[in-house]
């Protein structure tokens, strides 16, 4: 499963923005578009997968009192490869890092969320972990899930910056996570929702 935060035709429309100055930001949107088409024929695999995994996995329906997340954050350090290296798990203290802060705090809030609307113990009902990595190739413009992390680029530094930045983003793409576990989606075809 691959699903990002910026669409690829938002990508295409940056990456033709190098002739008003904004060519760094038309270059990170170009290798972002190289490596999206990656993640998606990899999703079109994994699909397959997902289609023979029986039944649907329903919340834990514990409440929200006494959930816990447990969360782990690992720094890729600008490379494309996952999940990277540990920089901070559950119960440690801050980092120097703001992106690894703000991952572990946007994945705490989310967890949050959805213990006390929903009653849901994590992403798969089953108090499962929440893995996410930072810094996530170089000058990555988009943040994704991609079936089993949250993982952030750091932005072009001109149109896109930190997507760890915003909660919104973060619970965006975690509730992908959510729907995977949920309810037994299957993404299909070329294009991300």
């Amino acid at each position: 499963m691959y699903c990002s935060i910026v669409p690829p035709y938002l990508l295409r429309r940056l990456a033709g923005l190098e002739d008003r100055g904004f060519l760094p930001a038309a270059e990170a949107a170009r290798r972002a578009l190289g490596h999206d088409a990656v993640l998606r024929q990899h999703r079109n695999v994994q699909r397959a997968r997902m289609a023979e995994r029986p039944g649907i996995l329903p919340p834990a329906g514990l409440g929200a009192a006494g959930l816990h997340p447990t969360r782990q954050i690992s720094d890729a350090q600008n490379q494309e490869r996952l999940p990277g290296v540990l920089v901070r798990s559950e119960g440690e203290p801050e980092a120097a890092d703001p992106a690894v802060n703000e991952a572990y705090d946007g994945l705490g809030r989310t967890f949050e969320l959805y213990a006390q609307a929903y009653e849901r113990d994590s992403l798969d009902g089953a108090g499962g972990i929440l893995h996410a990595t930072v810094h996530y190739g170089q000058d990555y413009d988009n943040a994704f899930w991609d079936g089993s992390r949250m993982v952030f680029g750091d932005g072009d530094g001109q149109i896109f910056h930190r997507f760890t930045k915003s909660l919104t983003v973060i619970g965006h793409e975690l509730t992908h996570g959510v729907q995977q576990h949920a309810a037994n989606f299957v993404y299909q075809g070329s294009r991300a929702r």
